[in-house]
């Protein structure tokens, strides 16, 4: 995470199971986050409109849209997003090799998402550009 920051590093969960993204939300928070929650990918995209996010937890089946296209138009508005992104997904049958990015299986354990997320925060592997 940037030390030069004056304000917590934000994270978007995107996931259309509210018990998950309140689930998400809470280990987050505590870990020091900023965190914005959407249920679909078409209200995480009003929220990338309207201002920048530092990393996104999305998961993969989500109504309208999957999360792979949502990851799509994501970077699109927010470039820097590109490495950023923590797939969830509780399909099986999927595996790292289907996402762009970083993915987790259903059920997850809470502390291997945290330091995902922390993981995809590291300036050094993931720079953020001035503006956003």
């Amino acid at each position: 995470m940037s030390t030069n920051r004056t304000h917590p590093p934000s994270v978007l969960i995107v996931d259309d199971e509210e018990a998950i993204c309140v689930l998400i939300k809470m280990k987050l928070e505590l870990l020091g986050y900023a965190i914005r929650t959407a249920m679909s990918g078409d209200d995480a995209l009003d929220i990338l409109r309207e201002g920048c996010v530092d990393a996104v937890v999305t998961d993969q089946d989500l109504p309208g849209m999957k999360g792979t296209e949502f990851y799509k138009r994501a970077t699109i508005l927010q470039p820097h997003l590109r490495k950023r992104f923590l797939f969830i997904t509780g399909n099986t049958v999927l595996g790292e090799a289907d996402f762009p990015s970083r993915l987790l299986h259903k059920p997850f354990d809470l502390e291997v998402l945290g330091e995902a997320v922390r993981e995809l925060l590291v300036p050094a592997k993931h720079p953020q550009p001035a503006g956003c």
